[in-house]
């Protein structure tokens, strides 16, 4: 996901370049900022997902983002909730200390909702 992020993101870039440099007349200002919109959108979701990190051993989950990092014992794990959408599905992890979510997005979120429902004991 992160490289095909970061790919997107130097395409958008390089297309803003490119119309900068020289496409002065052959589009509008806006084509050329729209380029730039989209570049900096596949920047700022790289990031996200860059440092998005969920870690599981013996003692709980380990949940890091841009804005938070919390530790959650599995006892502490409340109840997992899967909300499919149209493009991808969404896991809500609701426990003592707040609100754990990740998407379909991530790599092995299957195996990572199997596993947070075995060691939380929670029906499926």
């Amino acid at each position: 996901m992160r490289l095909a992020l970061a790919g997107a993101g130097i395409f958008w870039a390089v297309c803003f370049l490119g119309l900068e440099l020289r496409g002065h007349g052959l589009v509008s200002g806006a084509t050329t900022w729209g380029c730039a919109v989209f570049a900096g959108f596949f920047f700022a979701l790289w990031v996200y997902h860059s440092r998005l990190r969920i870690d599981v051993d013996g003692a709980g989950v380990h949940y890091r983002t841009l804005r938070k990092s919390v530790r959650v014992a599995f006892g502490d794990i409340l109840r997992v909730s899967v909300l499919p959408t149209v493009s991808l599905r969404i896991y809500l992890v609701q426990t003592r200390r707040g609100l754990i979510s990740f998407t379909s997005n991530l790599k092995g979120h299957r195996e990572l909702f199997a596993l947070l429902v075995e060691r939380a004991n929670l029906a499926a």
